[in-house]
């Protein structure tokens, strides 16, 4: 028998269990048994509509995963399926509208920190990619230039190789445009780890399940904790 403990314990966490578990113990087998799957991949994320929190499209990826396998593993999943139908039969999915919303609060979060606070929190994100250059293109997306005044060649040069152009500006537009899911998903990963330490151990496609504790984190914020000072 399937038990709540066993279900994606690292989500039911974040969210309400008793109305998600099931969303969750089916999302939980389509990642063992088709991890590939687009139904199962792209179902946390906005940004893929066509799979985004739907249900039925998990259910049939799920269905397609218990053929693969030795015909031991086959009837193991069969076993686990008949379970899956029986403790947890999926409906219309009810983590649909607390991820959306989970979104929303990010957007206004992120739109209301200043330039100055948004330099810096973007600093602070920049400097735990542990690859310079990684650090560097996400600075970039983020909306930073590159600084004529910096010289690689110069050892006494103190400039900055990026600056930051109207990041107020850039993270509306980008966060309006058609990629705008995408473009928040981006944010969220490089600033997830701010709110905990831990988090670059993460899954990606987890990451609007984080959404509500970043915005949290982003409405008790000031330009000093942005740095990484006390507030």
């Amino acid at each position: 028998m399937l038990t709540t403990e066993k279900v994606l314990p690292q989500l039911t966490t974040l969210y309400d269990g008793g109305s998600h578990y099931a969303e969750f113990a089916w999302l939980d087998a389509g990642r063992t048994w088709c991890p590939t799957d687009y139904a199962v991949r792209n179902y946390l994320l906005p940004g893929h509509p066509k799979f985004f929190c739907r249900t039925e499209a998990l259910r049939w990826a799920v269905c397609r995963g218990t053929q693969d396998g030795a015909p031991a593993e086959r009837r193991n999943r069969a076993r686990r399926l008949e379970e899956l139908h029986r403790e947890y039969p999926l409906g219309t999915s009810t983590l649909r509208e607390s991820l959306l919303a989970g979104e929303r609060e990010l957007v206004s979060a992120l739109l209301s920190l200043s330039g100055k606070t948004l330099e810096l929190l973007f600093r602070r994100a920049a400097d735990g990619i542990e690859d310079a250059e990684d650090s560097d293109w996400w600075l970039l997306d983020c909306g930073f230039l590159e600084n004529p005044e910096w010289d690689p060649d110069d050892d006494d040069n103190d400039e900055d190789f990026l600056i930051p152009g109207n990041l107020p500006d850039s993270l509306r537009r980008e966060l309006a445009g058609k990629s705008g899911h995408a473009a928040l998903a981006w944010y969220a990963v490089g600033l997830w780890p701010l709110v905990n330490p831990l988090g670059r151990d993460g899954r990606d496609d987890e990451i609007p399940m984080r959404y509500p504790a970043i915005a949290n984190f982003l409405r008790n914020l000031s330009p000093s904790a942005a740095s990484g000072g006390v507030a």
